[in-house]
């Protein structure tokens, strides 16, 4: 089975979680433009982050979960520390039942 048949290849919010985003957004002070350009550049450091784990998923790189795993990556995931990295099938079957 590969990664997207287990739903952990892309990195979604569920509805409830864009509402908790919307409400905190809206309780915060509009962004001066400084500080909208910063954000611009973080937003697109962490595209640029999840791309470059996801091709490097897609071409087998070895699952980058656990420091000595060096199985081939079939799909990513969110890591606490690393965030979206890619991982093999026998990384996710152990976070998951640690979850």
């Amino acid at each position: 089975m590969s990664g997207q048949e287990h739903g952990y290849t892309t990195h979604e919010l569920s509805p409830e979680q864009v509402e908790q985003v919307r409400a905190i957004a809206l309780a915060l002070p509009p962004l001066t433009e400084e500080q909208q350009d910063a954000l611009g550049e973080v937003v697109a450091q962490a595209y640029m982050h999840r791309v470059q784990a996801e091709a490097r998923a897609a071409r087998g790189e070895p699952c980058e979960w656990f420091a000595l795993c060096d199985r081939p990556a079939e799909g990513t995931m969110p890591h606490p520390t690393l965030g979206l990295v890619p991982i093999c099938e026998r990384c996710r079957a152990k976070v998951e039942a640690a979850r």
